[in-house]
């Protein structure tokens, strides 16, 4: 990995990540982040626009490194990231955590302190949330903050009308890691709260199909198990604000693919994972599992 930095005003710097960000390149991360921070340089930009992969002791120095940031009355943005990164953050809520926006000049404008809307949401996004209630002309896009068997959370811009409990709606969502088709589901509306600078709905899930009753199941029980797996296994473990589990170690994983996913595709997808991994000095010690209805080792 390659990183430069670019000085601004305002004690802002701008730094660059390049490559491929691994356990061997957090110490020159680290080095130089905290050389910023000791030359007066307290609001950081991270600009990931060309960095092709980063690992989870990688992501655990990012969040380390905001928190020394914020602990010093600085701040650290996400600027740029990669279909990688920006994937990889949201899938783990890292996107509630930190600010993330498209181009360097946001960044800029939000750490100056200056108004930058920061709620639109790509529909698009793995995280993103349809609310269509019952009588509304249009949808309104939310982010999925929690997914419980029977409740779905997500937040909204604070512009979202205030709504009362008890309004129906359908709800369209997607778990990536488990599926390419969309969920959609009908909610009653619980509570509406604000949220910091957004709002906060939770619905009661009224209906859904049995497939997806159960994929939200699992999905819910898989990410009880990571947090514990966190938590007990980690070399360094704790909570971010949010209450989202960080981590720089991650004992094991689910992969879970589509019925309809030809088995040849599922075995060369998990050879390159393997080889990914080996690349990157790690190994596989207890095999790989393909679940489907009966789980099948390959």
């Amino acid at each position: 990995m390659k990183l430069s930095a670019e000085m601004h005003d305002n004690g802002i710097a701008i730094l660059y990540l390049k490559g491929e960000f691994d356990t061997y390149h957090v110490s020159m991360f680290t080095a130089k982040a905290a050389e910023l921070l000791a030359s007066g340089y307290l609001r950081l930009v991270l600009n990931l626009r060309w960095l092709r992969f980063l690992n989870s002791t990688a992501l655990g120095a990012i969040i380390k490194t905001r928190k020394q940031f914020r602990a010093d009355g600085g701040d650290v943005v996400i600027s740029s990231p990669s279909p990688f990164v920006r994937e990889t953050m949201e899938s783990l809520g890292l996107d509630r955590v930190f600010t993330i926006v498209n181009h360097d000049s946001e960044a800029l404008t939000y750490l100056k302190g200056d108004r930058l809307d920061l709620e639109g949401l790509n529909v698009d996004s793995p995280s993103a949330v349809r609310i269509h209630f019952h009588g509304a002309v249009t949808p309104t896009i939310g982010r999925l903050v929690a997914m419980q068997s029977s409740r779905l959370t997500c937040s909204v811009p604070a512009s979202t009308p205030e709504m009362v409990g008890g309004r129906s709606a359908d709800l369209v969502f997607r778990l990536p890691l488990y599926r390419r088709q969309e969920f959609k589901v009908r909610g009653t509306l619980l509570e509406m709260e604000a949220d910091g600078p957004r709002r906060r709905l939770t619905f009661e899930i009224a209906f859904m199909t049995e497939q997806d009753r159960v994929a939200v199941a699992t999905f819910v029980e898989d990410m009880q198990q990571l947090q514990r797996a966190v938590h007990e296994n980690s070399f360094e473990s704790g909570t971010d604000e949010g209450g989202v589990a960080t981590a720089t170690a991650v004992t094991h994983a689910n992969l879970w693919f589509d019925e309809d996913v030809p088995t040849r595709s599922r075995r060369d997808l998990m050879k390159n994972i393997v080889e990914r991994c080996r690349a990157h000095g790690i190994e596989i010690h207890r095999g790989i599992k393909i679940r489907r209805d009966s789980g099948s080792e390959l």
